[in-house]
């Protein structure tokens, strides 16, 4: 995340149909914030029970629950987004950037867009 030091990401251990909608559910997810000014600070947060992981190329959006949000162009539009979740119990986040609930209620300063490292 452009100006924060944060890499955000997830891993799903399951395989996709490519340009097919799905929903898919598993205890092998995780998401994480790879802190990289100081790597000890870094936070891994795997599925507590099947957490899901949603895949919509028809609507741009890679999603782990509500706990991490990945929408439209990831490089020019702020609309991803991380919130608490009983799937992936420990936030990546810090409470400052969390969003409270989903969809029109987020705050401009949660919403982030997601900078390339080659």
């Amino acid at each position: 995340l452009e100006g924060t030091g944060e890499i955000l990401g997830g891993y799903n251990s399951l395989e996709w149909e490519k340009n097919n909608d799905q929903r898919k559910r598993t205890k092998e997810n995780f998401i994480f914030s790879l802190k990289t000014a100081n790597i000890k600070n870094s936070i891994l947060s795997r599925a507590s029970e099947c957490g899901s992981v949603n895949n919509y190329p028809s609507s741009s959006e890679l999603s782990f629950g509500y706990a991490l949000r990945l929408i439209d162009n990831l490089k020019t539009e702020k609309r991803c987004y991380c919130m608490n979740s009983r799937k992936y119990p420990k936030p990546i986040r810090s409470s400052e950037f969390m969003s409270i609930s989903p969809g029109w209620g987020i705050s401009e300063k949660s919403l982030f867009s997601v900078e390339e490292y080659e």
